[in-house]
């Protein structure tokens, strides 16, 4: 067991003490992430997973245990890129955490990811990898029998969960259906006067709507965000005759966007 006399205080960074200058750049044409970012990448923080880093050394911080989390939205990218830039001009602390949700993502995951959400739901993050591994043995063995089909256990597990009620509340769903932009944006408790003053003063023209979420509110508002990723490549499996396969695009815009929606040409919107 370390004591406190086994660590060696020293000048070497176990975290990004700039970060909080480096994503107010907003005149930058470079990306914010870290990945992207030059200052960052040395050694094994740099070597683009191609070594295997068994420990490492981090700074803690002190936890927030007073937040809160609003659910922002909005039909106007150019009024929610305004609240990003006055939030990153202008807060003295930066939010807790902010995650951008489309309506189509939203309604994607409710149908495709509420396996998952069930399963963050009652048992927690840390079941998560068992659960998966689980279900990719099952699709391994389902495999070796001849009537099974392909993708049989994500077709059962989606029944079952189509059998649980939606796991997206009432209150998100009726929001969903009045505005395609929306931003779950937790900051810590101490900054909610300095927020407001900063939302209201940017939404001048109604164009934003704010709903502050309680803790159960918030944590299922989560919970809808982590099941997202997963539900695009369910829905792939499942309707197999209706795609051609999925291609993943993570794409890091530059600080200085402000024309960051993707508009589709009207042939694949109609898709």
């Amino acid at each position: 067991m370390y004591k406190k006399n086994d660590i060696k205080a020293t000048r070497k960074l176990a975290s990004d003490n700039k970060y909080k200058t480096w994503i107010r750049d907003l005149e930058s044409n470079t990306p914010a992430r870290y990945n992207a970012d030059k200052r960052l990448l040395h050694t094994a923080s740099g070597c683009a997973g191609k070594l295997v880093v068994f420990a490492v050394r981090l700074d803690s911080f002190v936890k927030h245990n007073q937040k809160e989390t609003f659910f922002i939205s909005t039909n106007s990218t150019e009024s929610l890129n305004a609240l990003r830039v006055s939030i990153l001009k202008s807060m003295t602390n930066l939010p807790v955490s902010a995650e951008y949700l489309h309506r189509n993502v939203i309604e994607l995951t409710d149908a495709y990811g509420r396996d998952t959400m069930l399963v963050l739901k009652y048992f927690g993050t840390d079941v998560m990898q068992r659960f998966f591994t689980l279900k990719k043995s099952l699709e391994q063995w389902s495999c070796r029998i001849p009537f099974m089909s392909e993708h049989a256990v994500d077709r059962i597990t989606h029944l079952i969960a189509r059998s649980f009620p939606s796991q997206v509340s009432k209150m998100l769903k009726s929001i969903t259906q009045s505005y395609e932009h929306h931003l779950i944006l937790t900051i810590k408790d101490t900054s909610k006067v300095e927020f407001h003053r900063i939302y209201n003063e940017t939404n001048t023209e109604n164009t934003l709507n704010i709903v502050k979420l309680n803790e159960y509110e918030a944590k299922r508002a989560y919970l809808l965000r982590y099941a997202a990723a997963g539900a695009a490549i369910q829905f792939q499996k499942l309707n197999q005759r209706l795609t051609s396969g999925l291609i993943a695009l993570d794409i890091a815009l530059p600080r200085n966007c402000t024309d960051w929606f993707e508009q589709l040409p009207n042939q694949l919107k109609k898709r």
